[in-house]
């Protein structure tokens, strides 16, 4: 509780782990192998930390080398969890170039990744989380800090480790913590620079638990780093003691981790909805508020402004298209595309009278008076009447195609690939019929960008007559399918709906899509393993283990995608075996929420057939 501005906090418990303590040091003489420190040295250096690398490029392998615009750091990694495994799991956002891995004294490590690319390196932080073995793993942006070490003193006797250890880890980012006396503790904590460092210590110096006021100042490094107590031995109680006290912290943490899994989730799905952008384009609109409207608009270039409500269907419409206006204009230094949120932002959006959302009005150079757009609310037309107004000349960008463009150079490369199912269409620019079924067509492309067997193309006929001919097309568009069996190719007679698409891909390449491209509830379910998940359901503790060897033995025959199905049902019944009857439940009811929140596309993927097998175990 508060005192004064400061902290104040009774304990009831004695610290368990006293150094010096008679009772620890009679059990430091039995310490395991694989515990007990060097006897060379025994005095904990907290200020380093075990590291692992992996230079993929035979570059410097220090994490301070890495590039920040394009590396991340992955926090609270578990000791399970090794460097190949995050290299591995990191790679799905792009091709990694260094990886360093490093063990901080909080118990848990941290790794530090590196991208060929800064657009990797933007997706993986847009996505804010990985999941490896059931861990939600944090994504952040690579940081460069240091550590610095704070000596407190006067803390009584009857303060608790674990009260200790609460009191300074509320005060900052806790790296390591070791209390060398009864009345001294030295601390590491992770700061930015000089005022994170007062900050901590003013705060520490505010703290006062069981009746003692702390005093805190930093470290002298001249002095020896950790001071013992008089009656304290270096081998058998210091060392030992410290080296258990971490193990057992390291141990804690990961529970909490999996505890608290959810929260984790929760907040990175909140930060992924503040920043990641609705599409490509949605950076390039200014976002104006009450704060710098005035400093935007009417200064020294013209400015297209909408006023609009987060819930207004008709903005949500016009967004993609006011989007790309943005991105189009991006680089046009004499007009601005702005937006208002007039939920947040009243008072602008009254005083230039918006009534209605969207409301587009135009400001021209060093004027706040504006004028209405009235015309349609598309890309092109907002852009013919920037184009007037401001006096450019500018043209919409594209967005870029999931349809893959056939040549005669690529079309046996791709289309002839016997581990693809490829539907082709061949059309005519100047065909009526092919155009309207250019926009159907690329949101099947959409649907299926994420099934890596599946390939949605399309080839101008009238450019490549002979592939046409040789393919026997005498009409336009005509669509043709190449399944992986079958490159002699057959013809597509289904409808030309969206729906209709998707189901026949669905069928004929055994995928499991709707319309927007997500998993529907049969993705994953494979029917040679439902079986035997009925009987691992229905057998008891002792016979699981034998139906598990005859589950493991069909995945083992499994190929392809359908493989990775088989290891994600082998890892649900393990999990079964070790959690217990509740785990599928308990596991798809967590799935779900994240599935409800604002998460990449991939992990959507990944999520739902978890979810999906995990269904078959419930």
């Amino acid at each position: 509780m508060e005192n004064g501005g400061g902290i104040l906090l009774q304990t009831e418990k004695r610290d368990p782990l006293r150094i010096g303590s008679t009772e620890k040091k009679n059990q430091g003489s039995s310490c395991k192998k694989d515990s007990c420190p060097n006897k060379k040295d025994v005095s904990p250096k907290l200020g380093n930390s075990t590291s692992t690398s992996r230079d993929l490029e035979n570059n410097n392998d220090k994490s301070s080398n890495f590039r920040t615009s394009s590396s991340v750091t992955i926090k609270n990694v578990p000791s399970i969890i090794d460097l190949p495994q995050l290299e591995e799991a990191i790679s799905v956002f792009g091709k990694v170039s260094k990886a360093f891995k490093r063990s901080v004294p909080n118990g848990l490590d941290c790794c530090d990744i590196e991208f060929k690319t800064i657009k990797s390196c933007k997706t993986a932080l847009s996505s804010g989380c990985l999941t490896i073995e059931n861990f939600n793993l944090a994504i952040c942006p690579l940081q460069s800090l240091e550590t610095v070490t704070i000596r407190l003193s006067n803390i009584s006797s009857a303060t608790a480790y674990s009260a200790i250890h609460s009191t300074c880890a509320s005060c900052g980012p806790l790296e390591g913590l070791v209390r060398t006396k009864e009345d001294v503790v030295v601390a590491l904590f992770s700061v930015k620079g000089e005022e994170d460092t007062k900050s901590i210590i003013k705060r520490l110096n505010s703290a006062v638990i069981d009746e003692s006021n702390w005093s805190a100042h930093l470290h002298d490094s001249e002095a020896p780093f950790v001071e013992m107590t008089d009656n304290a031995d270096p081998e058998d109680d210091l060392g030992l003691q410290i080296s258990e006290r971490m193990a057992d912290l390291k141990s804690e943490i990961v529970l909490s981790s999996i505890c608290i899994e959810d929260l984790e989730y929760l907040h990175h799905s909140l930060l992924h909805l503040e920043n990641h952008a609705r599409d490509p384009f949605a950076d390039d609109v200014v976002v104006l508020t009450e704060e710098n409207f005035e400093k935007e608009v009417g200064q020294d270039r013209g400015a297209l402004v909408e006023f609009y409500a987060p819930w207004c269907g008709h903005c949500k419409k016009l967004a993609p298209e006011y989007e790309k206006l943005g991105a189009s204009f991006k680089k046009a230094k004499s007009v601005l595309i702005g937006k208002v949120d007039c939920d947040e932002h009243k008072s602008v959006c009254s005083k230039y009278g918006v009534q209605g959302y969207p409301t587009i009005q135009w400001f021209p150079k060093g004027s706040l008076e504006p004028k209405k757009y009235e015309g349609p609310r598309t890309a092109e037309s907002l852009a013919e009447f920037v184009n007037t107004e401001g006096g450019t000349n500018v043209k919409i960008a594209t967005v870029p195609s999931n349809v893959v463009v056939l040549s005669a150079d690529n079309f046996d490369e791709v289309v002839l690939d016997a581990t693809k199912d490829v539907l082709v269409e061949f059309y005519a620019p100047w065909c009526g019929h092919c155009k309207n079924l250019a926009p159907t067509y690329e949101k099947v492309a959409t649907a299926f960008k994420l099934e890596e067997e599946v390939v949605i193309a399309n080839l101008d006929a009238d450019k490549h007559k002979d592939l046409a001919e040789k393919y026997g097309v005498s009409g336009y568009p005509t669509l043709k399918f190449f399944p992986k069996g079958n490159k002699a190719g057959e013809d597509y007679d289904g409808g030309r709906d969206l729906d209709d698409f998707v189901t026949f891909i669905n069928e004929k390449c055994g995928t499991s899509r709707d319309g927007k491209g997500q998993l529907t509830s049969k993705a994953g379910i494979l029917e040679s393993l439902d079986a035997l998940v009925k009987e691992f359901v229905a057998a008891s503790n002792d016979e699981r283990k034998a139906v598990f060897s005859k589950i493991e033995e069909e995945v083992e025959k499994l190929k392809g995608s359908t493989a990775r199905y088989g290891k994600i049902y082998l890892k649900a019944a393990k999990s079964c075996m070790e959690k217990g009857a509740e785990y599928p439940k308990k596991e798809i009811e967590r799935l779900q929420r994240m599935l409800d929140k604002s998460i990449s596309p991939a992990k959507a993927d990944e999520f739902t057939l978890k979810k999906n097998i995990l269904s078959a175990f419930a």
